[in-house]
């Protein structure tokens, strides 16, 4: 017996022995890594298989799911020595273990210093350098980060996570290098900025930018030679690179290098056009050409006498075309031009017939001219001239104007009085010509440039002015309502507008008056037509409105009071014709013939409404242009400026002008865009919103107008949360692998919504690229406090949602995108629609009425919005939101009341949108009485509790009278209202659902 208790003793003991020993937790398996990016450090050969080794495996299969708590008590099991002993030393991959376990608990100073204890022994040690580098950037040390990472590359290139690691930590350095550099250069700090430059080329040599960007600083700062170094450079990088090919040509015309320049400047605009680019190429040629001219050509103009010489280089170099047109002959023998400085344009004159030779055989290019001598010059040009219509030149022949010191018998009498009758010559203001007087250098030259303008009457000026004279009869068209002929008119006007151009260029007959007539009847035509058909009082279906014509009236009064005061306070400057302003121009013609076309056929349309605003838009661009141009014009050295008060006041006018405009755009509104996007699981539409993010917004419409969201699937979802598409990837099933990476990279960035509420619909963009957004967005179907502040958001969920709710809830894979295609079948832009009713005054909605479609069958219902206005336009919103439909008749009571409209009876829940529309009213009892035919609103015992059942009464309800708030009566149907009246009920509540099918607006 005493055996057999210590047999049972001791088996208790050794139960209670084995239950004290710890039980060996299983570690978990990993699906998906929780820490993706640690590298798992590497068990050395010999040590496979041993206790550290199984210790290490357990230790990282426990933080990599996420357990740092089990993967903190492996390292500390591991970490225990023999009992009563001291701890036991880690091995390298334990301590590493133990370092990413420090990092992923968020202690990454703790897990720094273990990453450097393993490299001081072993500094090649991959794992440790990835952790280190991790660490370092988490510690916003970024550089030693880089250095680290760049150490682990070295010793494994296969970490191709780590590699485009280095890449973005490289970019984001290069990219903070860049700011600093910006940021001290607009401060002023040259030699910081320099340095700065210089430390990103070093970084990335490649960047054209960054050189073009290093030589503007040095341009700035008179280093001429290194600037148009780094400019050749950032060319040679890339050939595209118009802006650095523009610099170089004004570089190399400052330093004289004219070919080098000329080379330059055309480089700069094979690369595009560019309008103050070319403006400054033909001012750079024409400079060329005068630097080329001889001085003695230069000095012309302040000579106080011209030379027969002077005058024919004058007409060779400022008359070439018409001189070109003339018939040559030979001129025979010239005897003293040899060696002249003008000879070759006294041989051009001479060769035309225009000047010739004396008896003597000789020119004498140093005689002076006199006044007689001009004129015989100027009259032979005139009578030969190809440039003007032979019926202006027999005018000007047989003009026979009279002189007191001319007499007609004088032998110049013939060609002085043609050369005046043409306006190439003037008389004194007592009416004298003065034949004999010696001609000024000056004055020759304003008399060649007179010769130059008689051009006036080319074929192509005919049409310009009959332009012009179109203008008053087509307002007196319009005015006395012949519309048709308005429109005739305006058309045939528009066509010489195409024909005039063409016409010159066909014939070569450019002229300076035709380049100023052309734009002058064209903004004439443009101001003229849209002040008219904005005049109140017309009785036009499309009347421009007041705001655009003021601010297109602004801007060219500001365009043309600018250039004058400019020309007359600063010096001679030339204002080409801008691009811009041509499309706008051509924009305000187009937008009148539109208005025009749909004020003859009698309606309005929203057509005229599209060219309305697009002619705001490019006025707005044109006068944004015409600024900046002007700006540069302005700055332009001159050798004759003088104070500019008369331009500060100019521009201060311009502007009170330009601010008007624009608080009368403010007042104006713009109805808002829709997309509506059709989705094979339903339908929903987003309201842009470009006030936070107008560029995404535009791309976002773009793209939905050039149907580029057709064909793309939802990819991404996450249910109840969000979805996201737009990847023009999707349209292709065969590529899902790539979903999520198509349609990046064409949008720059823009501001960032503070709060992601429910239905705000976002730009998709690459994490730490802000100008990465494009055609990928994404819906959050509730609010994402972790997505505040980090996305650009450019619409909202205008109606839909449970359409959107039904897509989140397609199946995913584990990578979150879906298994099951959710495609979008087409998007189609719209204005959103007008809020109907709300501005209505009781007169507009006493001509509404509502028709019931009842299971019983129709009843029309009139307002009484006299009594109750805000309760009749409430019941009307209602209706158009379709709240009614799908409801029944849940309460009978005989001889008293039919009532509908409660929410419980409807089969369908509301959509979110109708929900939006449900509210409490404010009673508006009143004195009608509640007899037969009535409508009344419902409520409980709170007067403010009405807000979607009513009742109609089917008897004297007089306890009701100035209680319940009376909004209607029935005027067709009262049998309808009789058969639900008189139908199967227990008490109240009808046998059968009595359906109130559909509830619709009409006008009476």
């Amino acid at each position: 017996m005493r055996g057999l208790r210590f047999l049972v003793l001791l088996a208790v003991l050794s139960g209670v022995a084995g239950s004290c020993a710890p039980a060996l937790v299983p570690p978990p398996v990993v699906a998906t890594p929780r820490f993706p990016e640690f590298v798992k450090p590497a068990v050395a050969v010999g040590l496979t298989g041993s206790p550290s080794a199984l210790r290490h495996e357990r230790v990282w299969a426990f933080l990599q799911s996420g357990d740092l708590s089990g993967a903190d008590r492996e390292i500390a099991e591991a970490l225990k020595g023999p009992k009563g002993a001291a701890s036991a030393p880690p091995s390298t991959v334990l301590e590493i273990d133990a370092a990413y376990l420090s990092l992923a608990k968020k202690d990454p100073q703790a897990a720094l210093t273990r990453f450097n204890r393993v490299l001081s022994q072993q500094p090649t040690d991959v794992s440790a350098l990835v952790g280190r580098g991790l660490t370092l950037e988490a510690l916003n040390r970024r550089d030693d980060a880089l250095e680290a990472f760049r150490a682990a590359l070295a010793r494994d290139p296969a970490l191709s996570d780590i590699a485009r690691r280095v890449e973005v930590l490289r970019f984001r350095g290069l990219e903070r290098t860049v700011a600093d550099a910006r940021q001290a250069a607009q401060a002023g700090r040259t030699d910081r900025a320099l340095a700065a430059y210089r430390s990103a080329i070093e970084q990335s040599p490649d960047s054209a930018f960054l050189y073009r960007e290093l030589a503007e600083i040095e341009r700035q700062g008179g280093q001429t030679d290194a600037a148009l170094g780094h400019y050749r450079q950032a060319v040679a990088i890339d050939p595209s690179d118009a802006v650095s090919s523009a610099r170089i040509a004004e570089l190399l015309e400052a330093s004289g290098d004219f070919e080098g320049a000329l080379r330059a400047y055309d480089t700069a605009l094979a690369l595009g056009p560019d309008e103050q680019l070319e403006a400054r190429r033909t001012a750079f040629v024409a400079k060329m050409e005068m630097a080329r001219l001889p001085a003695e050509y230069r000095a012309i103009d302040g000579s106080p006498q011209a030379t027969r010489g002077d005058l024919a280089a004058l007409i060779g170099v400022r008359l070439t075309t018409s001189l070109q047109r003339l018939d040559r002959r030979d001129p025979g023998i010239i005897t003293d031009i040899r060696s002249h400085w003008a000879e070759r344009w006294i041989l051009d004159v001479a060769q035309a017939g225009v000047m010739e030779a004396f008896a003597n055989h000789a020119f004498e290019p140093g005689g002076v001219v006199r006044r007689a001598d001009l004129a015989e010059v100027a009259s032979r040009l005139l009578g030969r001239t190809a440039d003007v219509p032979r019926s202006v030149v027999t005018g000007w022949q047989n003009a026979r104007l009279t002189f007191p010191d001319v007499p007609t018998g004088h032998t110049a009498y013939a060609a002085v009085s043609m050369a005046v009758a043409a306006g190439v010559l003037t008389r004194s203001s007592e009416g004298r010509f003065e034949p004999s007087r010696i001609v000024s250098g000056g004055e020759a030259a304003a008399a060649v440039d007179r010769q130059a303008m008689t051009a006036a009457f080319t074929p192509a000026n005919q049409m310009t002015f009959l332009r012009m004279l179109l203008i008053p009869a087509f307002v007196i068209l319009v005015v006395y309502h012949y519309l048709g002929w308005a429109l005739l008119v305006f058309a045939v006007a528009g066509l010489t507008d195409a024909l005039d151009g063409l016409l010159a260029r066909r014939s070569g007959q450019n002229s300076s008056l035709g380049a100023w007539l052309d734009p002058m009847a064209d903004k004439l035509l443009a101001v003229t037509t849209f002040v008219v058909l904005t005049l109140p009082g017309l009785g036009l279906a499309n009347r421009l409105p007041v705001w655009l014509t003021v601010l297109i009236i602004s801007r060219d009064v500001a365009i043309v009071a600018t250039v004058a005061i400019v020309n007359l306070a600063i010096g001679r400057r030339t204002f080409l014709p801008s691009i811009y302003g041509k499309i706008a121009t051509a924009t305000y013609i187009l937008t009148a013939v539109v208005a025009m076309l749909f004020n003859y056929l009698g309606f309005h349309s929203v057509i005229v409404d599209v060219f309305i605003y697009g002619s705001l838009v490019i006025t707005l661009v044109s006068s944004f242009h015409y600024i900046l141009y002007a700006a540069r014009i302005i700055d332009a050295p001159s050798q004759n400026a003088v104070p500019r008060k008369e331009l500060i006041a100019v521009l201060l006018t311009s502007a009170a002008l330009f601010g008007l405009s624009l608080r009368l755009i403010a007042q104006a509104p713009v109805p808002a865009r829709q997309a509506v996007v059709e989705t094979s699981a339903g339908t929903f539409i987003i309201e842009l919103t470009p006030g936070s993010a107008p560029n995404q917004a535009a791309y976002f419409a773009k793209t939905a107008q050039e149907g580029g969201y057709d064909g793309t699937s939802f990819h991404r979802l996450v249910k109840y949360g969000m979805v996201q598409g737009g990847d023009p990837l999707s349209k292709d099933p065969s590529k899902r692998a790539q979903y999520g990476t198509g349609g990046l990279n064409a949008v720059k960035a823009e501001a960032r919504a503070p709060k992601m509420t429910r239905g705000s619909v976002a730009a998709v963009m690459a994490p730490g690229r802000p100008d990465s957004a494009g055609t990928q967005f994404f819906i959050v179907l509730a609010d994402q406090p972790a997505l505040d502040g980090q996305y650009t958001v450019f619409g909202r969920v205008w109606d839909g949602m449970e359409a959107l709710q039904k897509i989140s809830e397609t199946a995913v894979d584990a990578t979150g995108l879906a298994t099951e295609r959710v495609e979008i079948r087409r998007v189609t832009m719209r204005d959103a629609p007008a809020e109907l009713f709300v501005g209505d005054p009781p007169e507009k909605l006493a001509t509404y009425r509502a028709v019931l479609d009842t299971s019983a069958g129709p009843i029309t219902i009139e307002f009484l919005p006299e009594k109750a206005p805000e309760t009749t336009r409430q019941f009307l919103r209602l209706v158009d939101a379709g709240v009614y439909n799908g409801m029944a008749f849940h309460r009978v009571a005989p001889g008293f009341v039919i009532q509908t409209g409660a929410l419980s009876s409807r089969q369908v829940p509301l959509s979110e949108r109708q929900q939006k529309l449900v509210h409490d009213l404010a009673p508006e009892f009143n004195e009608t009485k509640h007899v037969k035919g009535v409508v009344s609103m419902a409520r409980g015992q709170e007067p403010t509790s009405a807000s979607t059942s009513f009742f109609i009464c089917t008897g004297t309800a007089s306890a009701l009278d100035g209680v319940y708030t009376a909004f209607g009566r029935v005027v067709d149907g009262m049998a309808a209202v009789e058969a639900i009246e008189s139908a199967p009920r227990t008490g109240e509540t009808p046998n059968a659902r009595i359906e109130l099918r559909t509830v619709r607006v009409v006008t009476r």
